[in-house]
């Protein structure tokens, strides 16, 4: 069995906000759409070069890319 991935959202002010994954103040960010004084928008968290979460407002199609490649890699992890 593998850790599910981390998932919170929340609807303010006719908007969505995803974050998902496990993602930490000193993880690099890059940012993959729009800017986050603007909706929508999404930043992407990376340690070690590798994907920790995302998070994001009103793109749902970013969050589950997200999802899909998180579990994939916890997966992939949890049987080696």
């Amino acid at each position: 069995p593998y850790d599910a991935v981390p998932y919170f959202w929340s609807d303010q002010y006719h908007h969505r906000y995803q974050i998902i994954g496990r993602i930490s103040s000193s993880d690099d960010t890059m940012l993959l759409h729009g800017t986050l004084r603007e909706h929508p928008f999404a930043v992407a968290y990376y340690r070690e070069k590798r994907l920790r979460g995302v998070v994001a407002c009103d793109m749902p199609e970013v969050i589950a890319d997200a999802h899909r490649r998180l579990e994939d890699e916890a997966r992939s992890l949890s049987t080696t």
